[in-house]
Formats: structure tokens, sequence, C-alpha cells
């Protein structure tokens, strides 16, 4: 072999060794903008198909939906705990239908013994210095404290209590909560004076004809 010849072939050489590396850089690059765009449709399509469970807090909106046991008498047993907006039963009255509703269980408006309405009490509320600026859903200073309430559809919530018969006077599902404060005397809307809420009712539903 000539010199010339040598020298040749190791440019020969020299060039394919680059050709090649450059080429798997190229690869290796188109490899991970592929992986990467796959990687975010992945993540846009879980997070359309994601169900985003929402717990609803507004009195005059939705609901929390708990667990609702039907019993073999044909009533219904719910818990309200007192930490939630309100409380949807799920359970549908019908105009002119007897509804009976009992209730047991223990509320209290906080956990610190130190706060001034700490207390606990039944369904049927205790008395209360109210803040006759603020809003809750009997609406009367004169209410009991953390009673059981409950409304049919958008109708007015009236006080439960451990027992309340009554005949529906519209459709709509049944819904509880607890007398609370949820709104400031300006108007503002605080859910986040529910959440130091404890304890809960329980109530039972019985639908007859009227």
């Amino acid at each position: 072999m000539t010199k010339k010849f040598l020298i040749s072939l190791i440019v020969v050489v020299v060039c394919i060794y680059l050709t090649y590396d450059y080429m798997l850089k190229i690869t290796d690059y188109v490899l991970k903008i592929t992986m990467s765009s796959t990687d975010n449709n992945k993540d846009s399509n879980d997070n359309k198909n994601k169900t985003i469970k929402k717990t609803p807090r507004h009195l005059s909106g939705t609901y929390y939906v708990p667990a609702v046991t039907k019993n073999s008498d044909g009533s219904w047993t719910i818990s309200v705990s007192a930490d939630q907006i309100a409380t949807d039963s799920t359970v549908q009255v019908t105009k002119g239908k007897k509804v009976i509703i009992t209730a047991t269980g223990k509320v209290n408006s906080c956990s610190d013994r130190g706060d001034g309405a700490f207390g606990w009490t039944d369904p049927e509320g205790r008395n209360w210095s109210w803040n006759a600026k603020r809003k809750r859903p009997l609406g009367s200073t004169n209410s009991p404290f953390m009673a059981l309430c409950a409304r049919v559809g958008n109708g007015p919530w009236f006080l439960v209590g451990k027992n309340k018969v009554f005949q529906s006077q519209r459709d709509g599902k049944l819904y509880f909560t607890v007398n609370d404060d949820t709104h400031e005397g300006r108007g503002k809307f605080r859910p986040d004076w529910r959440k130091d809420n404890i304890g809960k009712f329980v109530a039972n539903i019985k639908i007859k004809e009227g």
C-alpha cells in the first residue's frame, strides 16, 4: 500500500465514524422529543379522564353526598356531619307526602375547650348568644345553635331537632345541615367556619302517603 492510499483510507474511516456518531446523536435527540411529546399527551389525556370529586360547600348550591342506607322497612338512614355546609340525603320527596324524620347524635361547633362556642349538643341544639349580623340556615337570632335543620328542594330551611313530622309542600330532594354561621355580616360566604365543627347527627327518614 502506498502512503497516499493509507491516508485516504484513514480519512474514509474517520468520516464514517463521525457520521455514525452524528447519526446516533440525532436519533437519540429525536427519541427524546418523541417520548416527551408522548408523556405530555398521556398527562393531558389522564387529566381529561380524571374524575375530580368536588366537595360542595354552598347552602344555595350543590351539596355533600354521604353514604345513604336504605333500610328493610323502606326508610333511609343518613349521617349529617357538622363540618359540612349541607348534606344531600338523595331522598326524593313528593308534594303532599308525609315525611317523618327522627335524629340522634352529638355535634360541637369546635374542638377547643377554651373557645366560648365549645359545647356538645343533640339535634335540638342549644342556646347561644348569636352575632345578629351573621347569617345562618334558620335565620333567627333566637334559633337553637347547631340544631339539625332540613329543607325540601329550594324551599326554606326548617328546624328538625330530634323529631319532625310534616307534609311536604313541594317536590324535591331532602337536604340537611346544622344551624351554624355561614356568612359574615357583610355577606361574605365563610365555609371555613364549618371546618372546625366536630361530631355528626344520624337521621332516619320515612315517607308515607299524606
